[in-house]
């Protein structure tokens, strides 16, 4: 996750052939920076803000970003372009990582029920259930993980934004 959030190292599996891949191998990747999760997500933001501050309509790709989080992005741009340029106290970047978080794990969270579907019909079909009974556990847990990391980030956002509230009324 964090590789797939920052760009860096990343273990990842290969598949061994292209066809079947019956013996995948856990191997180093690197992502870029510049290709991570959050990089994309702050050019995004940026790009969304410009095109409010120019009152033009937004992309498609632009509004599938939009789409793909829970958290109302482009309220919280709107509002923050309300003041006028360059003096906002809010900055989108600042939101940035909670949002590519927010993003991640619902993408995560998708593949996992994806894969739990697969494995249910792979064993009305074929496998014992003592095997997919392990795995279908191990997915349970890495689900119940995802959740908990999302509230946690969640939890701190809302800390960080406490003590901003807090200091703005001083």
């Amino acid at each position: 996750l964090t590789g797939l959030l920052m760009g860096g190292n990343t273990p990842l599996y290969q598949c061994d052939s292209v066809e079947k891949c019956l013996n995948p191998e856990l191997k180093n990747a690197v992502i870029p920076e510049s290709k991570s999760l959050l990089s994309k997500v702050n050019t995004t933001l940026d790009d969304l803000v410009e095109a409010i501050y120019n009152d033009t309509t937004i992309e498609d790709h632009q509004k599938a970003f939009l789409n793909s989080t829970r958290l109302p992005v482009y309220k919280m741009l709107n509002v923050m372009t309300a003041y006028r340029e360059g003096a906002s106290p809010l900055n989108a970047q600042d939101y940035a990582e909670l949002i590519a978080l927010d993003i991640l794990y619902k993408y995560v969270l998708e593949v996992i029920d994806i894969v739990q579907d697969n494995v249910e019909q792979l064993k009305a079909v074929q496998v014992d259930n003592d095997t997919t009974g392990l795995f279908m556990e191990a997915l349970s847990k890495a689900r119940e993980r995802i959740i908990a990391r999302r509230g946690n980030a969640f939890q701190q956002m809302d800390t960080v934004l406490s003590f901003v509230e807090a200091t703005q009324l001083v």
